[in-house]
């Protein structure tokens, strides 16, 4: 973890790093700390954006994000929208067009290709059609294996 060093259970440790000082620009300052004396938190966060070529703001938003909720706080996190069609939520007069021609027997990329013609440059991508022809999305109250397409492929 980048930023243990600034942790208050780690900070005692942080002194003995702090034995042979590096200025912001990480070489070796001759300027030291006096016996016993801990590094500042802004000196620590200086050192850890130097050693890991990162911006010192990255640095102090992660420590924020430890304090306000651990470790957790820091992971990744789900995108609330992950297998959502934006698009085909935001255009729902396409999803008939689609289910039609799939039912029809037509490809993905026929319906596609057929929508662009209609729609013009306001027409749904070939991820997008592909996607849905495959069950990929779900809308509101569908669970993730969308039934509503009439193609599987």
């Amino acid at each position: 973890m980048i930023i243990a060093a600034m942790l208050p259970q780690n900070r005692e440790s942080a002194t003995a790093q702090a034995s042979q000082p590096r200025n912001c620009h990480g070489l070796f300052s001759a300027v030291g700390l006096a016996q016993g004396q801990r590094p500042s938190l802004v000196s620590i966060a200086k050192q850890i954006a130097v050693d890991n070529s990162m911006g010192e703001s990255t640095v102090w938003n992660w420590y924020r994000r430890y304090q306000q909720g651990g470790y957790e706080a820091l992971g990744r996190k789900r995108r609330a929208d992950r297998g959502r069609a934006i698009f085909l939520d935001r255009y729902p007069e396409l999803l008939p067009m689609i289910d039609v021609r799939l039912s029809a027997g037509l490809s993905p990329k026929a319906v596609w290709k057929s929508l662009l013609w209609i729609r013009g440059l306001h027409g749904p991508s070939y991820d997008v059609v592909l996607r849905y022809a495959r069950g990929g999305y779900r809308f509101d109250g569908e669970s993730p294996a969308h039934a509503g397409s009439a193609a599987t492929l």
